[in-house]
């Protein structure tokens, strides 16, 4: 996403300055902004562990759960952020949310083969259609880096009728299991208890750091 090119941008300026580091992309786009930039990029079967990540979100709410995938490198961004001893969220204003699924739908990531499927059994547990087969620009299905489909659901229903001071994260986190449980479901957008630090930019020019955990 913008977050991940400005990042990149910025920490390509520094490689050319003598800064040394080496890193691991998210998705083929950052590999390939990064290569411009000249910072090493490794395979991600060469890595066992990743010192920091940093990078954006489509959504966080007031428990600092987070949802991702709106550019379609869910599954990857999240490989990478269980990956790391720290995972830093970049945002602004705009993406802070009461709950989840507030201005975006839940990006699902799905075997081709098993769209549809995984769309009726979603649409089953919320009682009407709340899934959509992600299109591109051309009118053809959005494949994903790893070929896959992407099912954007509706999941106002999670939330329906809750106390608005009722914990949310625990629902969240039933429904991603749900998900995960059905033949076909690759991830779920869902970043849930995830984050390490939340950068938050201001709309008056200033920058709020949130610590929500220590590192491991």
């Amino acid at each position: 996403g913008s977050t991940a090119k400005y990042f990149i941008e910025a920490l390509g300026e520094k490689v050319q300055q003598g800064f040394h580091c080496t890193a691991v992309a998210t998705s083929e786009t950052s590999a390939t902004l990064a290569a411009t930039y000249g910072i090493p990029i490794l395979d991600i079967h060469s890595v066992n562990r990743v010192d920091v990540t940093v990078d954006g979100a489509d959504e966080v709410d007031p428990e600092y759960n987070i949802i991702k995938g709106g550019g379609g490198a869910l599954f990857r961004e999240k490989l990478i952020a269980k990956l790391s001893s720290r995972w830093v969220v970049i945002v602004d204003e705009s993406k802070w949310v009461s709950q989840l699924g507030q201005k975006m739908p839940l990006p699902v990531e799905v075997v081709p083969f098993s769209w549809s499927f995984v769309q009726n059994n979603i649409n089953l547990i919320a009682g009407r259609s709340v899934c959509t087969l992600r299109i591109n620009g051309q009118g053809s299905p959005f494949v994903t880096d790893n070929g896959n489909y992407i099912l954007d659901c509706d999941i106002s229903f999670l939330i329906a009728g809750k106390p608005s001071h009722h914990s949310h994260t625990s629902i969240y986190q039933s429904f991603h299991e749900q998900l995960k449980a059905m033949t076909g479901v690759v991830e779920t957008g869902f970043f849930l208890s995830m984050a390490s630090i939340i950068i938050s930019g201001e709309s008056n020019g200033s920058l709020r750091d949130i610590l929500v955990a220590d590192s491991p």
